[in-house]
């Protein structure tokens, strides 16, 4: 998604400046990280929350374009990461991430923590996420703690528990609107009611920024938080200069037209006398002989018998089109006739046996697609049937960089730990075979298991060997 505009930043100590290690906004990817833990701890785990998840997240999302299998795996390696050194330093620390994906139309996010997200379309504020807090986990909490900071403790966040659940959802764009990132302690003192007043009025995500910190230091706060504001929809500076350049040069060449048309048309006034250019007409004047011989002889004028006529001659440039005359088919133009409705005949009968072929190209493919995803459905578990699902790829298969046996290998070590896998395939669509007999197939997935569901769009290319459908690439 090109057509966005963004700003992040951080508030702390009655002064708003930026963090990177409180945030990430890199190509297309979005994150908000705040460090939990006391002196340096929970900047520390924000820095290595925000390297790892760079390193992970865009190396998965080159080999296999998912964006959500990316995220998912870039927060588990997070997790793995803070963990490992929250138990190697035997102190406590934690971080609450949000972080989201956007391709196209679609938004990939997941969370973790008291970190949020909030989409604004057709008016209305959304929050796309619940605090993983106890406060909004146990229903009871307030009335078994009297401190509202034990309220705030978190239940879920990367580095509080070894394996944490991880759910990855997806969230449709309109064309026009704007997604807001941050923590729960902005919400302390500026409401959900203002960030949607603000969201309405304000359109530059930098200005709506520093709106919402004056706001938040206004209502007496005086804790930290990072705040990111992205705007899609919007029209790119880049296109609105072009825009303008090329609105100047219409507005230029259209005044010197006007300009040459002033000018021609007085000028053809001055020649003619007339502001419309009509025929001209030419007055013959034919004079009998005979009256010109006897004026000659006798001087009198009255004695003079002209017979006058004036016959007007109106010249025009244009050459007049003349009637063509029917010309009487022979016996080669009967011959061609014939000939050409037997060829077009016959491309007719061509056509339809190839529309035949691909129909039954395309039921053979759908044939293939079921029993792939069957296959996949039963490779799940220590017990999965790998080789049969591994058996729909091709020896020349390729996951990003990796060849079939190295992705054979990893897709073995994550099948075995999903207790179950459930597909689900609409859409499907395939294209002509190419000059190598392979055809390209592009369907809707939805895609659940024990512990991850997503539902994306795919793309296969098959080829055609010894009878049998093999997958080149997904």
């Amino acid at each position: 998604m090109k057509d966005i505009d963004y700003s992040f930043v951080t508030y702390s100590d009655s002064l708003y400046i930026n963090k990177d290690n409180n945030y990430i906004s890199y190509n297309n990817l979005f994150a908000i990280i705040d460090g939990v833990g006391r002196d340096y701890l929970g900047k520390k785990a924000a820095n290595l929350t925000r390297e790892t998840i760079l390193e992970i997240f865009f190396k998965y999302l080159e080999e296999n374009n998912s964006p959500g299998d990316a995220i998912f795996l870039s927060l588990k390696e997070a997790n793995r990461a803070v963990y490992e050194e929250r138990l190697r330093i035997k102190e406590k620390m934690a971080v609450s991430v949000c972080i989201l994906y956007l391709q196209e139309k679609i938004m990939y996010f997941s969370h973790l923590g008291d970190a949020r997200i909030y989409a604004f379309q057709d008016n209305e504020l959304n929050q796309l996420t619940r605090d993983h807090t106890l406060r909004e986990e146990d229903p009871f909490a307030e009335r078994r703690y009297d401190d509202p900071r034990a309220l705030q403790a978190l239940i879920k966040g990367l580095g509080i528990h070894e394996n944490p659940e991880i759910y990855i959802k997806k969230y449709p764009l309109d064309k026009k609107g704007s997604i807001i990132l941050t923590t729960e302690r902005l919400t302390e003192r500026v409401t959900n009611r203002d960030m949607l007043w603000l969201s309405k009025k304000i359109r530059n995500p930098k200005k709506m920024g520093k709106t919402i910190v004056e706001l938040f230091r206004r209502k007496g706060g005086d804790r930290g938080f990072t705040l990111g504001i992205i705007r899609f929809g919007i029209v790119p500076k880049w296109l609105k200069k072009v825009f303008s350049i090329y609105l100047i040069y219409f507005l230029v060449i259209m005044a010197i037209v006007f300009g040459y048309i002033s000018v021609y048309h007085d000028d053809n006034y001055r020649k003619t006398g007339s502001k419309t250019a009509g025929p001209v007409v030419v007055e013959e004047l034919n004079v009998d002989n005979t009256g010109l011989a006897n004026k000659e002889e006798t001087g009198s004028p009255e004695s003079v018998n002209v017979s006058a006529v004036r016959q007007p001659i109106i010249l025009n440039s244009r050459n007049e089109k003349k009637p063509v005359e029917p010309v009487a088919p022979t016996d080669e133009n009967i011959q061609s006739k014939i000939a050409e409705r037997v060829a077009s005949a016959e491309m007719d009968i061509a056509e339809k046996s190839d529309i035949n072929n691909f129909n039954d190209i395309k039921n053979e493919v759908q044939v293939f697609l079921m029993d792939w995803k069957s296959a996949w459905e039963a490779s799940a578990g220590e017990d999965g049937d790998m080789d049969s699902y591994i058996s729909f790829y091709s020896d020349e298969f390729r996951s990003g960089r990796l060849d079939k046996k190295q992705w054979a290998d990893d897709k073995s070590k994550r099948n075995k730990d999903k207790k179950w896998i459930r597909i689900n395939i609409t859409d499907i669509r395939v294209s002509e075979p190419d000059a190598k007999n392979r055809v390209k197939v592009k369907f809707r997935q939805e895609y659940s298991s024990s512990n991850y569901s997503v539902k994306s769009g795919k793309t296969m290319l098959l080829i055609k060997a010894e009878e049998r459908w093999e997958i080149i690439s997904e």
